[in-house]
């Protein structure tokens, strides 16, 4: 019975702390809403596909021969 872990003040203190600490970055994540990971991805995709197109301005069209 005496070869238990005895739990010191300060262990106890730590492992509060870091519940503590832990409970707050959980109940924030839930605050903050649902995230939407495929928004952003499909902004940046947006972006990229804009960036591509050329404006037609000083186009020459070749006529076929």
């Amino acid at each position: 019975m005496n070869d238990k872990i005895k739990t010191t003040r300060k262990n106890f203190l730590r492992w509060s702390g870091l519940a503590f600490v832990g409970g707050l970055l959980v109940a924030g994540k839930k605050a903050a809403g649902p995230e939407t990971p495929n928004a952003d991805a499909n902004s940046l995709q947006q972006l990229a596909e804009t960036s591509r197109v050329r404006s037609a301005r000083n186009i020459v069209v070749r006529e076929s021969v």
